[in-house]
């Protein structure tokens, strides 16, 4: 399955994150194995953890497409 969410980016909504998402993904699943490769950006929004909500200013996620899902995030968040 190939996921192409540009424009416009697609919204995560749920109690504890709130964020417009831009990716290009592509998903291969072949019992047992899942496989992603490509990257993913949350643009903006907001989240909680520990009871504090946080701005999201910049993340990133990027996918080898190795059955080892460990992508590469960068995240970067602010409390006031």
């Amino acid at each position: 399955v190939h996921i192409l969410a540009v424009d416009p980016p697609f919204r995560v909504m749920r109690t504890d994150l709130n964020a417009s998402v831009v990716a290009d993904l592509t998903v291969r699943y072949q019992d047992p194995t899942l496989q992603i490769l490509g990257r993913a950006e949350l643009q903006r929004g907001t989240f909680e953890m520990y009871g504090k909500r946080f701005e999201l200013r910049e993340s990133r996620m990027a996918f080898d497409g190795n059955d080892q899902l460990d992508p590469l995030v960068s995240f970067f968040a602010v409390h006031r």
